[in-house]
């Protein structure tokens, strides 16, 4: 494994020089919410409101810039194609390098090991699970005095089904000791409506933010059957030449836990957590 070296530092003075904030991201939850086309609106969300405040904070214009999935969003912040195997930061390895096409993400990311490799993570900007859902037909198969906060017991049940993830993020039932399993492969939007329409006898994990958004939408379809991982922490991410632009964005984020405004973009964007 070695780290990519690019060939022009842009840590937060060269991004004050340059007068603008690249933002990276997707389309995911109430952390990026896509434009209405219809109501001429904006990108908006938790994320992107987050990183306008930041930007704004040292004196730069903010700009979007959306990715396709996750790997390529990390592809796109350190400008350098890269491949690996089994959730493992050994089995990194990187290729052609390019030009940077944006400074930070901020998108419901997940802090992994494997991640934390190639990208340096700010503290925790979201607290996060993955928890195990099903078909509500399902319900009539839960064991009585079946216990939804026991891991063992939420794995116990799952390794009875198929479950369906997706490889290499943080909803990989590898993971989790998830023995049968089914990887999809599409986008984290379209994996939340594959969820949403499961049918009886299937399983699916999803993280916290997920499971709220995707019981919103078929609160008739879907259940919680439980966690099935310890907790896990979303964070923005950085190149890993960027030290003093990672330090900028955690002072801004303590400041802003502080004041209260970071509560109150939760409650703007995922009033649920009230009630968990």
């Amino acid at each position: 494994v070695f780290f990519p070296v690019f060939a022009v530092a842009q840590d937060l003075g060269e991004i004050q020089n340059r007068g603008v904030l690249r933002h990276l991201g997707a389309p995911y939850g109430n952390f990026i919410i896509a434009p209405d086309k219809k109501k001429n609106t904006n990108y908006t969300g938790f994320s992107v409101d987050l990183v306008r405040l930041y930007a704004k904070s040292i004196g730069v214009a903010y700009e979007f810039v959306e990715s396709h999935d996750v790997h390529t969003m990390i592809e796109d912040l350190i400008g350098t194609e890269f491949s690996h195997q089994q959730n493992a930061p050994s089995q990194i390895t990187y290729g052609e390098k390019s030009t940077p096409k944006g400074d930070i993400i901020e998108t419901g990311l997940t802090v992994l090991d494997w991640r934390m490799a190639i990208i340096n993570f700010s503290d925790s900007t979201f607290s996060t699970k993955i928890w195990l859902v099903g078909h509500k037909d399902i319900q009539s198969k839960i064991p009585q005095n079946f216990d939804q906060f026991n891991r063992a017991q939420v794995l116990e049940f799952a390794n009875r089904f198929q479950v369906i993830g997706q490889a290499n993020t943080s909803l990989d039932p590898s993971l989790y000791g998830i023995k049968e399993y089914q990887q999809f492969s599409g986008s984290i939007n379209d994996y939340i409506d594959l969820v949403t329409d499961m049918k009886e006898n299937k399983l699916a994990i999803l993280d916290f933010p997920d499971a709220i958004i995707t019981l919103r939408k078929a609160p008739e379809k879907l259940i919680v059957i439980g966690e099935i991982s310890a907790p896990q922490f979303m964070a923005a991410a950085f190149r890993k030449d960027s030290p003093k632009l990672l330090e900028s964005f955690n002072n801004f984020l303590k400041e802003l836990k502080k004041n209260g405004v970071y509560d109150r973009l939760v409650k703007r964007y995922y009033p649920e957590l009230v009630y968990y």
